[in-house]
This record gives C-alpha cells, sequence and structure tokens, in this order.
C-alpha cells in the first residue's frame, strides 16, 4: 500500500519540478538576470533530479512487485530471471521516455544556435536554447512537438502585437514565447495531442 502511494504521487514529482524550474527561469527573464550560467545550471540540475526519479520510481515499481505475493513476486527474481521482464519493462516504461526527452533536449540546445545563424543571429537570445532545452526535459516526448509548434503560434501572436502597438519595426523577444508555451502544453498537450495522432511519433525501446 505505502509503495503503491508512494507510486502515484511520484508521478507528480517531475511536473511540479519541472512548473517550478520554468517560474523561476521565467522570474530571472523578466527581471534582466536570465545569465547563461545560471541557465546552464537550471537545465542540468532537472536534468539529474529527473534521472534520479527514474532511478527512485524503478525501485518503488520493484518493491510493489515484490510485496504483490500472489501475482507480483512471480515476476521477479529468483522465480523470473531480471533480464527476462523486470529490467525490459523498466527500460520501455522509464528509462527510454526520458533517455528520449533528454535526447531532444541535447538536439534542440544543438540545433537553436544553427537557426539562428540563418537568421542573422537576430531570432534567439543567447539563453533562449537553454529554454529549449528545459522545455523538452519538462513536457517529454513527444508533446515536444506540439511545444515547437506552440511557440511558433505564440510568436506570430506576438509579433502581431507588437507591430500594432510600435510599428513594422518591432523587434520580436522570442524567449516570451518558448517560456509561455510550456504551460500551454502542459495545460493542454494530452488534449490536443490524440487529434494531432502525435502517438505515432512515440519511440519504443
Amino acid at each position: 500500500m505505502f509503495f503503491s502511494l508512494l507510486d502515484s504521487a511520484l508521478n507528480w514529482v517531475p511536473l511540479v519540478a519541472g512548473v517550478a524550474a520554468i517560474v523561476f527561469v521565467y522570474i530571472r527573464h523578466r527581471k534582466g538576470t536570465c545569465e547563461i550560467r545560471i541557465m546552464k545550471k537550471v537545465v542540468l540540475s532537472l536534468a539529474g533530479f529527473l534521472a534520479c526519479i527514474v532511478v527512485f520510481k524503478i525501485a518503488v515499481h520493484y518493491f510493489i512487485l515484490r510485496s504483490d505475493a500472489s501475482f507480483g513476486i512471480g515476476l521477479l527474481p529468483p522465480h523470473t530471471p531480471l533480464w527476462d521482464w523486470f529490467a525490459p519493462m523498466a527500460i520501455a516504461r522509464y528509462v527510454f521516455p526520458f533517455a528520449v526527452a533528454l535526447a531532444a533536449a541535447g538536439i534542440a540546445f544543438l540545433v537553436t544556435p544553427l537557426v539562428n545563424k540563418l537568421f542573422k543571429g537576430e531570432l534567439f537570445a543567447e539563453e533562449d536554447k537553454y529554454i529549449v532545452a528545459l522545455a523538452a526535459l519538462i513536457v517529454g516526448w513527444p508533446n515536444f512537438v506540439l511545444y515547437l509548434g506552440a511557440a511558433v503560434m505564440l510568436t506570430v501572436l506576438l509579433s502581431i502585437r507588437e507591430t500594432l502597438r510600435y510599428g513594422i519595426e518591432a523587434r520580436i523577444v522570442l524567449t516570451d514565447a518558448l517560456i509561455f508555451s510550456v504551460p500551454l502544453v502542459l495545460l493542454f498537450g494530452d488534449i490536443v495531442a490524440p487529434h494531432l495522432y502525435l502517438y505515432k511519433l512515440t519511440i519504443f525501446a
């Protein structure tokens, strides 16, 4: 019973940590104190924290099965070899989704500066690559695809607003769109994703 409750609680921990991270970044951004060294620490800290949660959830799942004398314990050694069921299950259910999100974060971090070069360095601020990587860790895969779409749409809306207010030469700060897209995806991603068939992008181990 205890481990089942703990497992349910752990499902909320990554969300709470992600929201806390993006709120922290937004506050620093509004204050103009979003230094690169801070962004690097936020991204690495969240990645490390999420990795620890993955390990912890695997351990909790193991003890849930071990405490189930009628069925679960039969799926564990010595009744069933570790690599026959538990290890593949843990990798597919816990490790692989985090690894894919981590890979998406790394790719986004590397691609963002390259895209910026195409626009002569005027599209993204220096800290934006960290925000995009952070977003990948928070929303996960394949919702990160939805995040990119939301960021583009928000950018267009902000561009229209700024153009109406300050004229055609108004400079758009994409950082706001990159940050605001995170809570949008967290709130509506699981509702919108099925209609866009994003499940087809799900990668299984």
